[in-house]
């Protein structure tokens, strides 16, 4: 995942909406699920602000997910949006900008999957990817810096834990970023001036970077 810098919702004026009412509609919610059960959530974005705050978090992500770097979500996914704290056990943050993500179907459904547990966010403000992750193109894994478990357990503890929430290295998606590799390695190597195409057109930008690398040290 790429670092995300959120900025505060007072910034974004699309989301008066939210800014107003998320302290309000959480107590709602919770009140709500306390009457009927969690099951029973009646979760629903008020006052029709999905759109513009589903706008706002993609312009965070260039419309990748959050969690998993796939792009684009409009066409090969639905476009939920994840709450990082889930709702059915948070209610009071159910709708605070800072507990939200651009996310594809996939991530979305495997966290829904697990217990809740703290991991790593995209927008904590010492996340940066290279500290943390690396990418294995033998496996097509995303795999944590062995140091980690030695050097920093808390770290590293909290990076396993969002590779299995989000089922980062569920064995399709191994197999989809070592396909990958090809097509961006042909559009590097081919630096054609016809081809439109920049780093943030592609998902699993992690992957670009590491094959930029590569092909600049071998030169």
């Amino acid at each position: 995942m790429e670092k995300i810098e959120r900025p505060p919702i007072s910034e974004l004026s699309s989301l008066k909406k939210i800014k107003k009412n998320w302290e309000q509609w959480g107590i709602e919610l919770k009140q709500y699920q306390e009457s009927e059960g969690k099951e029973g959530q009646r979760f629903s974005w008020r006052e029709g602000c999905y759109k513009d705050l589903r706008l706002a978090l993609y312009d965070l992500t260039d419309g990748h997910c959050s969690f998993c770097d796939g792009f684009p979500i409009g066409e090969t996914s639905l476009e939920p949006i994840e709450h990082y704290y889930p709702k059915a056990d948070f209610p009071l943050i159910a709708y605070q900008w800072e507990n939200l993500f651009y996310c594809c179907d996939k991530c979305n459904s495997e966290a829904n999957k697990t217990k809740f547990e703290y991991t790593l966010k995209p927008d904590d403000l010492d996340y940066i990817f290279k500290s943390y992750f690396y990418f294995d193109a033998s496996s097509g894994k995303l795999e944590i810096l062995e140091n980690l478990e030695i050097d920093a357990p808390e770290k590293y503890q909290k990076a396993k834990k969002f590779l299995k929430r989000y089922g980062i290295n569920n064995p399709k998606r191994n197999i989809a970023r070592i396909h990958l590799m090809n097509d961006i390695k042909n559009f590097i190597k081919a630096n054609s001036k016809e081809d439109k195409r920049g780093r943030n057109d592609f998902k699993y930008r992690y992957i670009y970077d590491y094959l930029l690398r590569l092909l600049i040290k071998n030169k």
